[in-house]
């Protein structure tokens, strides 16, 4: 977070609240801002940035993005510039339909891919097949997500499910992004991507089985560099962006 003067505010975390479905999470999330505003005396007027999952410096002449945290964040790159849309929706892809008639999702519609890759939906997953799971797992209906990848890294065979019920569907939404724009890079950041190659290794398998074999010829997946921090280098790029930083750096 940042303030017109360019003061940089501090870090924080808060918990994933996915009661009802996580619905009042985003609610949290403002609730938590607005607490930092009193503690640093400051309003909103004066705000200038906050974390957007942006992964800094990028040259490459087109890089998708995609975090996975609490949420799904995602953007398009093309030529070191991020494509807003009018809006401010263009590739995002959190909330398009990856299951037909699937989980209800907090924006109201069915089967969003954010209720089924995110550390929500991992979790949700993970409540739904403890309904009928009736072997031995270290996992229980409260576990975080860190919880479950290290089950699976142990081979949990329902840890190793739910990841790669998560793979499946990420990969399955990738390759449509991929043959829509055609990356030279897809990069994974965000809180889960901590999972590393319990993560990567299911993603591509599945992935090379959707995409379009044209699109995939030039294609690399890689891991951000600042790792959970993507939105904080993201935020601080956007806003000297803004401000004309680099090109008084000209």
């Amino acid at each position: 977070m940042f303030t017109t003067d360019g003061e940089k505010m501090d870090k924080w975390k808060i918990e994933t609240d996915i009661e009802d479905n996580g619905r009042h999470l985003s609610g949290h999330i403002i609730k938590s801002i607005k607490e930092r505003f009193v503690k640093h005396s400051i309003s909103a007027g004066n705000l200038t940035g906050i974390g957007i999952g942006v992964p800094g410096f990028v040259d490459e002449a087109s890089t998708f993005f995609v975090t996975l945290g609490t949420g799904v964040g995602s953007g398009i790159i093309v030529n070191g510039d991020l494509v807003n849309g009018p809006n401010g929706t263009a590739g995002e892809i959190d909330h398009t339909i990856t299951v037909p008639h699937g989980r209800l999702c907090t924006c109201g519609r069915e089967g969003c891919l954010e209720e089924y890759v995110a550390a929500k939906g991992l979790r949700r997953s993970l409540r739904d097949y403890l309904r009928n799971f009736r072997d031995s797992s270290p996992l229980h209906k409260d576990s975080e997500v860190i919880d479950i990848y290290e089950a699976a890294k142990a081979g949990d065979a329902l840890a190793v499910h739910i990841v790669n019920d998560a793979a499946y569907y990420l990969a399955y939404a990738l390759a449509n992004v991929v043959t829509l724009i055609n990356p030279e890079k897809i990069i994974i950041g965000g809180g889960v991507s901590a999972a590393g190659e319990k993560l990567l290794r299911p993603l591509v398998a599945h992935f090379k089985r959707f995409v379009l074999k044209e699109a995939d010829k030039s294609l690399s997946f890689e891991f951000a560099r600042p790792g959970n921090d993507a939105g904080i280098y993201g935020a601080t790029w956007l806003v000297m962006k803004r401000l004309g930083y680099f090109q008084n750096m000209l």
